[in-house]
This record gives structure tokens, sequence and C-alpha cells, in this order.
């Protein structure tokens, strides 16, 4: 019965107080009686509330609405709303108290925009099944707001340089290249247009053929057939580009330019240029990909797929463009441009700018390295990028900051938009040089540590502690700066303080031309010390003389001591010091330089011992001693004997001797009993008492088993022969001087001198002999020089090819471990040495062979004068001529002629002798064989033809040198063959074939001269003589044509060719000395000859014969003729030479003119060994030679009475050949002379010593300089 109000959903039934669970029944009856309940409706209000949400901003991508009823409709309830004047539904479904609806929001951007507001309103609804419905409106609105989206900017930097294309240089192949192409896509000419208002440059075609209307220097692009196509313009560039300046030309406000960048061939840009032109030039316009990446090619077209407008075309200006050429933000020399590149990361705001007369901005502050600062304001591009180009010469550091951008952003973001560029200054590092002492050192670039590419000098900031740099070969200062390309050249040099092993070095700095390195470098000279080669000089002349001597050679039993020199070489022995009471010896032959003191023992080896004391024996108190063991021993004491009880024991041995070195008259010998004895036999067991110039006693010692003693003087004692010797030596005076170079202490000097001969001595002590012909210089300590002059050596006679050479070491101290930091000069002189020459001319011993070829053509008929002025055939002149020279010949010894004839042909007469010849030649004549007013003349002998001679009277030249040719020489062997051609006229027949040397007739005419004759005469005769084929005949170098035009002078022409002739060559004679010798002058008959004052054609010897001398090669000739003397004579002439460092030589050449020689004299040689000869049982006369060249020893007695039976009487000389064992002794000796000088004798080998006897002064003997003479 409960009433409820109208509008209740539900009603509610509940238990009965107190239960709280319904009973269970066992069983239910259900009452179909209904229960009313009474239900009353009352007014109920319901609201729909609009609710707007919180303003947003533009991030949001929408705003929501909500919109909510406070009682929940019944069906759905469908809202009108009214969004800004747009009404829309919204439903909240049955049962549900609320729905949504969203509203779109603005498109967010980068850009400044204002607020955006909505405004909504519900103004209907429908179902919800309400009793009273409202609506609230309050809040309706909702705001949309501007965010601040960030846009970030970057700067960035890039060297570069830029480049300008136009006219003038775009055919040049640069950093770029351009490249035309027509509308096909073949390459054509760049085409150039200049001298206009529209100057630039475009393509070399023409459209016009396609239907355009482009110029033929256009860039165009046609419509043509249905198809569009432009002419392209291609610039390919060498390194990257980021962007191109360029103006266009001749380019109308509707025309439109593609621009196409490409980068390693792919696309990365296109920009379509379509803003107006002026038909002339245009302003200059920026040019980059959009994406403000670099490209290497830029083309250009005209636009095409255009309908607006058919026909674009334009020329190009010019193109500048930034190369590239760094990327890095160092600043270096060279640097010209920096190029900063502002990007923003959104593009401007579009709608704000129409990018021809407004433009976004950027400014930028560019600071450098003073802090100067200077601000920029920088175009913008549609696509946020800028640049900004400033110079820059890589001296200054350089900050570019981008302070503030206008693009209509929303927000900026610069903390990135700043980049720094530092100076790279230029670097190296610290370097070292090793050298030498004294070693001048040129620099290069590797001694500066390593340098780069830029670095165009260097500054020296500290000079070396220890020499100096040289530029060019002036001093360097501190400070001074030294370009790359001087010490590239090898213009800078170290050049050390002489003689100093300092170290050095020095500070310096780099450039690269604009900036210097910012530290200090250093390059350190590490100087080696090197022992500097000191001077040396040694000069040697040999002094013109010599000594005799006598060596003290003694003889015990089978065994010769040569004391005498077992003195001079005692500095070659062992030396033995610091003697004791017990000191023995394991070496043979020593030398004791201290005295030997009292008690001083010292025993020796079992061999044969030689013992030298350069000392006294025994001092003061006696009791010295030698023990002499086995063997034969020697023992010397050069000082005296003092003190008492010295002893020398010998305990073995059968030839021991004691040499004391003064004269006999100071010893006294006593036997044991005290008696003086003066002479002994064998093992001498006495005492030796010693005594000075006053009889005072100076010292004694016992000698025991000593065969003998010999003294300073040369007397003996004891079982002791002396040997008779007697030595003649020779005399050099030898200069030498030696220096150190490096005088700072650090060196020490030494001296040799080497090559001595065996044998020699010096006059001073300071040379010591250290053997083997080396002698050393004794040098104080830490002197640094020496000069020696007029040092006389002294050598055995018949030492040959004297050549000192001193050897200067100086010796460094420091930088000296191994002992091999020397240095040596050598100096050497060689004497020049020569010996006489003596050459002999025999006339009337020589045999000639003559050959005569001889023209008897009809003109030898011709009448002449002859000498006398009778008129005689050219013939007769010939004839007697000839037959003169025969028996000059003949004169000379024995003659035998060939005589061939020829005219037109030839014949050889054959070999004659001299008489038959004269005989021959007096029985020729010419017949006439032709007519009165016609005449022919044949040569006739004794007036018969002779076989072979034409009777035509022509002259054949060929022919007669042909038949010559077959003259045979077996059996006929002469000393010299003398060739005779003669005529009077030239060749009428065969004449081509005798008019050049390359003819074969004189080829073979040649080479028979060359085998067979050794002097051929081409004689022409008489005025009709032509020389020209005379030449051609002549076929030996040198020798000219004879013309004889007085026929009467022929005789007395030919005449002048008999001589005899000797040649000799002195160069033999001159030997040693330095380097090659040159022959200065002669003298002959005293007047002195030099190569350019001798005359060429010779002189004469005191007035006879021909004297010539060849002073490059030292050979000469004399030619003499038997009629010039009627006496043997001796001919002389001097030669004087030199070697390269001026020791000089003379020698003498004796030519012997021999005018009655007799058969050559005989020759006596002796075989036997080890004979002595006697001459006195020689029955052989006029001998010239006595040979002992056999190897063994021989000696020869000579006397004048022997001489006189056996020499040969007509040269008074006699020559003895021999070894070097063999000897000379002159029986006379007091008698005869040497001569200084050896003497080469022509035909015998070897050199010759001349001995003259004072006695007979007729007579010369020449003995072989090695053989042994008691002179």
């Amino acid at each position: 019965g409960e009433t409820v109000s109208l509008g209740a959903v539900s009603v509610e039934v509940v238990a009965a107080t107190g239960e709280t669970t319904a009973p269970e029944f066992e069983k239910l009856t259900v009452d179909d009686t209904k229960a009313e309940i009474d239900i009353s409706d009352t007014i109920d209000k319901t609201t729909i509330t609009l609710v707007a949400p919180d303003d947003v901003d533009e991030n949001a991508t929408k705003a929501t609405y909500t919109v909510k009823v406070d009682n929940a409709p019944q069906g759905d309830l469908t809202v009108t709303v009214e969004v800004n004047g747009v009404e829309r539904e919204v439903i909240i479904k049955d049962g549900e108290t609320s729905t949504t609806f969203d509203i779109d929001v603005r498109v967010d951007d980068y850009y400044i925009d204002s607020d955006d507001t909505t405004v909504a309103k519900i103004v209907d609804h429908s179902g919800g099944n309400y009793e009273d419905v409202t609506y609230n409106n309050d809040d309706d609105t909702v705001v949309v707001k501007d965010d601040a989206d960030v846009t970030n900017v970057t700067i960035t930097a890039t060297i570069t340089k830029t480049t300008t294309i136009d006219v003038s240089n775009v055919d040049e192949e640069a950093s770029y290249t351009v490249r035309a192409y027509d509308l096909d896509g073949d390459e054509v000419n760049v085409s150039k247009v200049t001298n206009t208002d529209h100057d630039g440059f475009g393509v070399s075609s023409n459209t016009s053929n396609y239907g355009g209307s482009a110029a033929d220097s256009e860039i165009g692009s046609v419509y043509n057939n249905g198809e569009w196509s432009s002419e392209k313009l291609v610039v390919e560039f060498k390194e990257d580009v980021l962007s191109v300046d360029v103006s266009f030309a001749w380019k109308n406000s509707q025309e439109k330019a593609v621009i196409n960048f490409y980068k390693d061939g792919v696309k990365v840009g296109e920009t379509i240029y379509d803003y107006g032109g002026t038909d002339t030039v245009d302003d200059i316009l920026t040019l980059q990909p959009s994406n403000g990446e670099a490209f290497d090619t830029i083309e250009f077209s005209g636009a095409i797929n255009d309908w607006n407008y058919a026909d674009h075309d334009y020329l190009i200006n010019s193109i500048a463009y930034k190369e590239i050429v760094s990327e890095s933000t160092e600043l270096t020399n060279g640097t010209e441009e920096v190029t900063f590149t502002i990007q923003t990361s959104n593009v401007p705001d579009p709608s704000h700018y129409d990018y021809i007369n407004t433009f976004p901005t950027a400014v930028v502050e560019v600071e450098d390295g003073e802090g100067n600062k200077t601000t920029y304001t920088i175009k913008l591009d549609d696509n946020g990028i800028g640049t900004l180009t400033i110079p820059a010469n890589g001296s200054t550091n350089i900050t570019a900051t981008v302070i503030e951008v206008n693009g209509n952003f929303e927000a900026v973001n610069l903390d990135n938009a700043s980049v720094e560029l530092t100076v790279s200054l230029p670097e190296t590092e610290d370097d070292s040089i090793i050298i030498d002492e004294d070693q001048t050192y040129t620099l290069t670039t590797n001694d500066f540590g390593t340098l780069g590419d830029d670095i165009t000098k260097v500054k020296v900031e500290t000079l070396p502690t220890n020499g100096v740099l040289l530029l060019s070969g002036v001093a360097v200062a501190a400070g001074d700066e030294v370009s790359i390309s001087d010490i590239e050249s090898g213009k800078l040099v170290f050049k050390p303080t002489e003689n100093s092993d300092a170290d050095s070095g020095f500070d310096f700095k780099v450039s690269d031309g604009t900036n210097w390195s910012a530290d200090s470098n250093t390059t350190t000279i590490e100087i080696i010390a090197v022992a500097d080669k000191p001077t040396a000089t040694i000069d040697v002349t040999k002094i013109e003389s010599s000594s005799s001597s006598e060596e003290l050679i003694v003889k015990v039993g089978d065994k010769t001591y040569n004391i005498s020199e077992i003195i001079a070489n005692k500095d070659l022995y062992t030396e033995l010091s610091g003697i004791t009471n017990s000191t023995s010896t394991n070496k043979s032959s020593v030398v004791i330089n201290e005295d030997m003191d009292s008690n001083d023992y010292l025993k020796t080896t079992n061999s044969d011992d030689i013992i030298v004391l350069n000392g006294d024996f025994g001092e003061q108190w006696g009791n010295a001693k030698f023990e002499g063991m086995s063997g034969n021993d020697v023992y010397v004491i050069l000082g005296d004997i003092k003190g008492y009880n010295n002893a020398i024991n010998d305990s073995a041995g059968d030839a021991d001797v004691i040499y004391l070195s003064k004269s006999r008259e100071y010893y006294v010998i006593t036997d044991s009993s005290n008696h003086i004895v003066n002479d002994s036999g064998t093992g001498v067991d006495f005492t030796i008492t010693q005594y000075d110039d006053n009889g005072n006693f100076v010292g004694s010692m016992r000698i025991n088993n000593i065969e003998g003693i010999v003294f300073g003087d040369g007397s003996t004692f004891g079982s002791v022969e002396k040997v008779e010797t007697t030595t003649t030596t020779e005399e050099y005076q030898v200069d030498f001087s030696a220096a150190l170079t490096d005088l700072d202490g650090s060196e020490s000097l030494t001296v040799t001198i080497s090559n001595v001969p065996e044998g020699a001595t010096f006059d001073t002590d300071a040379l010591v002999n250290k053997g083997n012909g080396v002698w050393e210089l004794t040098i104080a300590e830490g002197q640094k020089s020496v000069d020696y002059q007029d040092i006389k050596m002294t050598v055995p006679e018949g030492t040959k090819d004297v050549d000192l050479t001193i050897t200067a070491r100086a010796t460094e101290t420091n930088d000296n471990n191994d002992g091999q930091n020397y240095a040596e000069t050598t100096d050497s002189d060689a004497v020049l040495y020569s010996s006489n020459e003596i050459n002999s001319i025999e006339l009337g011993t020589s045999t000639t062979n003559l050959i005569f070829t001889l023209d008897v053509s009809g003109s030898m008929n011709d009448w002449v004068r002859n000498s006398s002025g009778n008129w005689v055939t050219r013939l007769d002149i010939a004839v007697a001529s000839i037959k003169a020279t025969i028996e000059a010949y003949e004169d000379l010894g024995k003659t035998e002629v060939n005589l061939t004839l020829f005219n037109s042909t030839s014949n050889n007469i054959g070999w004659m002798s001299a008489n038959d010849a004269i005989n021959y030649l007096e029985g020729l004549s010419f017949k006439n064989i032709g007519y009165y007013n016609n005449p022919e003349y044949l040569i006739q002998y004794n007036n018969n033809n002779i076989n072979g001679l034409s009777k035509h009277a022509g002259t054949d030249y060929r022919d007669g040198l042909k038949e010559t040719q077959t003259v045979d020489f077996t059996g006929h062997n002469a000393d010299t063959t003398v060739a005779y051609f003669i005529s009077d006229g030239k060749p009428t027949e065969n004449e081509t074939k005798v008019d050049s040397d390359n003819d074969n007739a004189i080829k073979n005419w040649k080479s028979y001269v060359d085998a067979n004759i050794d002097t051929l005469y081409v004689v022409g005769v008489g005025q009709g003589a032509d020389d020209d084929y005379l030449k051609v005949v002549q076929v030996q170098d040198g020798d000219e044509v004879i013309i004889v035009r007085d026929e009467s002078t022929l005789g007395d022409v030919l005449l002048n060719t008999v001589t005899q002739t000797i040649t000799g060559d002195v160069s033999d004679n001159i030997y040693g000395g330095d380097g090659e010798f040159t022959i200065d002058s002669i003298v002959v008959d005293d007047v002195t000859y030099t190569k350019d004052t001798f005359p060429q054609e010779g002189i004469k010897l005191d007035g006879d014969g021909t004297f010539k001398f060849n002073f490059d090669d030292g050979t000469y000739s004399y030619s003499a003729k038997s009629s010039e003397f009627n006496e043997d004579v001796t001919k002389s002439f001097t030669v004087n030479a030199s070697d390269e460092d001026g020791d000089k030589t003379s020698l003498e050449v004796d030519i012997k003119v021999d005018i009655t020689p007799l058969s050559t004299g005989t020759t006596l040689s002796f075989d036997l060994a080890d004979d002595t000869i006697d001459l006195s049982n020689i029955n052989e006369t006029n001998i010239k030679v006595i040979d002992l060249e056999n190897g063994t020893k021989q000696t020869i007695s000579l006397s004048s009475e022997d001489l006189d039976d056996l020499i040969d009487t007509q040269s008074h000389e006699l020559i003895i050949k021999g070894d070097s064992t063999d000897e000379i002794k002159f029986d006379d000796s007091d008698n005869w002379s040497k001569s200084s000088e050896k003497t080469q004798i022509e035909g015998q080998d070897g050199e010759f010593y001349e001995y003259t006897s004072t006695s007979n002064p007729n007579i010369s003997i020449f003995i072989d300089d090695e053989v042994k003479t008691d002179l």
C-alpha cells in the first residue's frame, strides 16, 4: 500500500524486522491475490552542461569538449552543439550521463602566429525522456595558443677562394671546364658575345632549324614536333663548390633558366629561376642546392614543358664560385677567404617573404684574434641557408657567431651557432747533424725538422757556438731569415771553427710566409774529431860527388863479420834495458842503449849472437859480465871499459869476436902472468886494460875463449883476419819538412821516410833506421812541426832509382778509441837520372839498294845547257847525275842498282853492280825513227833497241810504276833501299789512272813502297815537269816532290839526297823522376835550343851533316856524307830535362863519325865459374867487347900494357859486360879515373861507367855498372 512519487524507477521490498535470512519452508503455497501500489507523478528538472577543455597550444592535435547531463537519459540523448557557428550533434548513450567531442586544432608550425579561439554552445537536444531540461553553456570557450617550437641555427666555415668565369676565360681549363651541348646532345663550341650591353657566353648552336627563336649564341629551349628540348651549358669544377653567384644576360622577364646540380654524377639539387630579367646584364644571383650540399657540376638549360611561354633563351654573363680549399678550421698561409654557411633547421616562414624584396636574415658577428668585431646581416634563402664570405690571410684567428635570426620563427636556438677558425702556426721539430771536424756542411731542408710544404723560410734565432753559418758565402747574423729556396739551392752552409771538434748548434723558427712558429727549435751539430792532414814535403837532389870508404870486415875461421854494418844496423836490433845481476835474453841480435853497471849480468842464447853495448862496460866498481853460450858470437862495445873485474866469457864456438871502439893504442893485453901480449892464436884468455889519453887507468876486463879482438882503428888481435874492402858511395841532399795543421794540441806528429835504399845512411841522429827501407824521425813530445835542410844521405855506389817518400801522420787524441783516427800526408821525390849516350855513324860500311825508275820518253832528247853552259840532251844530264849519285852511294858502302826505263811502255833492266849500272847508263842514247821535219826519238842501248820499250815515245806513268814493282829483292839485302822516280814531263797515256791517291795503280804502288822502300825521291826535271802527277807518285808521308826546273842543277840536287843517317832516342837514357819528364833544351856547339827555337830543317853539328831533334819524344837523327869528312870525328850535344816537380838532369850524347871503319872487333867470352882471368895470356887483338855475362863470379886484372895489346886500335875503346858478382881490378889504379855519370852505348844493353887512363888518354874502357871495380 506504499505510495511513491512519479518518476520512481524502482520499489524496494525488504524482509520483516529481525529476519536475516529467508526461512526454509518444507512446502510453500503461493497465493495469487494481487497487491496494488499507487504511484503519483512529480515534475523533475534536468540540466545538460557543456564543458570546454583547458586552453591548448598548437602542438596539440585536437581539443575535447565534454557534454554531460545530471540525469541519465532513458534512451539515447542527442545534443546539438554549435561550434563557432557550425552545429554538430553528440549523443549521450542511454543510461550514461556524459559524452565528448573533439575539435581540430591548427597544424603545429615553427612560426609566430596569433591565438585561435573556439566558442561552442548547446542549442538543442532530443531524447532522454526528460520532464524539464535546461542548458548550461557557461564554459563554452577554448583558446589554441601559439607554442615555441625551436629552430636550431648552425654555422659552418669553409676555407674557399673565389673564381669568376666570364667571356675572357671561359675557354680556359683551370679549376673548371665549360662545355656546350646542342639540342641533340652533341658537344659544340661555347659561344661568346662581347662588346655589347649583354656580353656573355652560351651555346653555339642554331635552334631556328627546330622552330626556336633563340640566337645561335644563347642557351635556348624549343618545342618542336611534339617534343620539348633544350640546349645545355655544363660547368665542371675540379673541386667541390658550395654555391655559385650567377649573372644572366639577354634574358627577358618571362624566360626561365633551369639549373641542375650534380655531385659525382648524381643530381643533388635543382633550381628554376623564373624571376624577371632586364634583357641586358642581370643582378648577381646566388644559386645552390636546397640542402646546402656541395656539388661538382652545374648544368644550365632553358625551361621545358612551359606552355605559357614557348621559347626560353639567355646568356650567362658571369659565374663566380667559391672553391672549397679546405673544410678544416685551421687558417694557414695562403688562405684567401673564409665562407661561413648559416643554416636554420627549419625553413623560414614562407608566408612572410617573397625573396625578391623581402628576405629572412641572420645577423653574424665576426671577431678577429685581436678582439675586433664586425657585424654582418646575411640574407637567407627559402631553405634557410645563407653564406658570408670574408677575406682571411691566415694571420689571425676568426670567430663567427650568429647572434640573431629573423625568419618569423617561434623560438631560435643559437647555442651551436658559433664557429672558430684558428691560425695554424707552422711547426717542426728539433734536429741534429753529425759532421767531421773541418767539414763544411751544406744544410738541407731535412736539417730543420720535418717541414711542411707550406714552409717558405727559416729564421736563425741564435748563432752556432762553434763555427759560422754562411749564406752565399756571407756570415748569417742572429735574426736573419733564409728562404727555403736558398736552402734547397745549397746556399746555406755551416763551416765549423777550423781544427776544432767542439760540438755546436743553433736555434731557429720556421715560417709559412705569414706566421712564424710559436717556439724555437734547435739543430744540434755533433762534430767528430778527425785528424787533419798534416803538411809534408821532401826534395832529393843528387850531389855530384862520391866518396870511398873502407868497411871494417873481419874473418874468423869460416865466419866473416861486417863490423861496420853491425854498428850501422844497431837500431834494428831488439833493445834490452834494465839489466840486472841475472838477466838472460832469447833474442840473437840485441842492443843495449845504456851502461852496463856494476854487477850487471847478461846471458846470451845458444845461437849465433850479436850483442851491441851502446854504452860503457862496468862503471866505477866494475864486475859487469857477458856470458856467451854456444854459437859464434860478436860483442860490440861502443863505450869504455870501466872499473875492475869485468868479464866476457864465451863457453863454446870457434869464431867469437870482440869489437872495442877505440884505437889499439888505448888498450894493453896481458896474460895470466901479467905479461903484455901483442898477438895470440885462437881461444884467447887474457885481460884487457883500457887507458885514457894521459895513460890513466879507465877499466879492465877478462876475456875467455874468444878467438879475436877488433879495434876501432881496424887493427886486430888473435885469430882475426881483416878483409880489405873499399866501398864507394854516392851522396844525395835531402830536404824535408812536416807540420800539423791542427794546432790546438789534440794531435801528435810522427814522420817516417820510406823507400830508403839499402845500405843508406844519414848524417843526422834524428833519423832512426826501422828496417825495410823505413827511417823514423825522432820528434819531441808536443812538437808540431819539423824542418830539416841539407841532410846528406849516403848510398852505396850504383844505387839506382832513389825515390824517397815522406809520410807525416797526425794522430787525433779525441774520438780515437780504435786508434784509427789519424790522417797522413805523403810526398815523394824521385830523383831524375840520365845516362850519357854514344852513337856511331860509320861511313863506308853501309849497304844500299838503289831503285831508279827513269823516264826515257822522246822529250828526254831535248837539248838543254849543262852546268858548264854546253848544249846537251836532257838524257845526258840525267845520266851524268845518276852516275854521280851511284858513285856517292858507293862511297858510303856497297851499292847495288836496279834500273827501270819507261816511255809509253816500260822495261826493267834488272839488278846491277854500281859499276855495271854506270856502264849501262853510259850506253843509253836516242835514235830518230821519224822524219826530219817530224822527228820521233826512241831510246837505245849501245845503238840497239831495248826490248819492251815502245817505238811510240809517249809517257805512261802507270806502266813505269807497274814495271818497277816487279823488282825482286831476294838475295839483295841492304841496310837501306832508296828509290828515285825521275821524269821530265807528265803522263800522256793512262793519265787518269795516276791522277788520284785513290787510283788502284797508286794504291798498289804505295803498298809496294811501304813494304820495300826506305826512302822515295820523286824528281821532276825541266820546265815541263808537272808536279800534280808527281805528287801522286810520291806516296810517302811528309816527303815533297823535288822539282828541278834548271836541268843543269840536277846533279847537285841528286847528290844532296845521298847521305848516311843514324837515329837515336835519348828518352831511353832518362829515367826516374816524378811523373812525366820534359826535354827542356839541348845545347849544340854552345848554342842552347828549345822546342820553339830549334830549326825545323835541322842544324849542322860543328858545320857538318844535318842534325834533327824531336823535343816531344827525344828521338834524333844525324845525316852525313862521307865527302864532308876527311878524318874520324866526334859530334856532341847536351840534353837538359826536368820532371814534373822540377828535378833536373843532363846527359851528353856523342856521335862518333868513323870514315875509315874496319871490320867489327872481336868479342871475348869467358864461361868458367869463379875464374880469375889473366889478360896477358890472351893472344887476340882488336878486341872490342869482353863478355862476362854468364851468371858466375869472375875477376879480371887489368894493366895498361895488356890493353895496348888487346884493344881496338881504331876506336881505342873496350867494353866489358858482366854480372854483379864480377869484379875488375886495376893493377895501376892510380892511373885511372872513373866518370861520375853513366853512359848508354848504341847496340849494347845496360849502362856503363867510362874509365880513362891518365897515362894514355886515348884509351877508354866502358864497364857495365853492375860489375864491381876497385876504383
